[in-house]
């Protein structure tokens, strides 16, 4: 799964990640984002940005510009900033848990891939965003617990 994901993104300039809650989105992004950050594509590197913890989808734009300490800039919308921080990148940008703010993040990552051409996204979300050029990859669920895996939580 992680390859042939991989392979996605890096031909591809939206690919989401869709299935139910808890069969390991997050985990395959977080994989696909180390091969990948590995490749000559994406120069300015693969960024994480986990949106579960907000409520407001207003702040998603300032959010992604935490990553990089962007400061505010008066003049500026938090979106205005964003895009102009990364209309020359040549970056993968990982948005993980998009669906519940999936109608602001669908409008984000429109925005963003028209206006930043180098730009690629790979979200997380339990549905598709259903925008154009999308491409959905429904992550299987297990079809049998895991066993034998022992780990320790501290």
């Amino acid at each position: 799964a992680m390859v042939e994901v991989a392979q996605l993104v890096v031909s591809h300039r939206l690919v989401t990640l869709t299935g139910a809650g808890g069969v390991g989105k997050t985990r395959l992004a977080l994989e696909v984002g180390r091969v990948i950050v590995q490749k000559p594509k994406f120069p300015n590197g693969v960024w994480f940005v986990d949106l579960a913890p907000l409520t407001d989808p207003s702040a998603i734009s300032q959010r992604i510009l935490d990553l990089w300490r962007v400061l505010e800039q008066a003049e500026r919308s938090p979106l205005e900033t964003l895009i102009a921080y990364l209309r020359a990148k040549e970056a993968l940008l990982i948005l993980d848990n998009c669906e519940h703010l999936i109608g602001a993040c669908a409008e984000l990552a429109e925005t963003l891939l028209q206006q930043c051409p180098q730009l690629s996204l790979l979200a997380t979300s339990r549905e598709a965003l259903n925008i154009g050029g999308e491409t959905p990859w429904r992550v299987p669920s297990l079809t049998r617990p895991l066993t034998g895996v022992p780990f320790a939580c501290t």
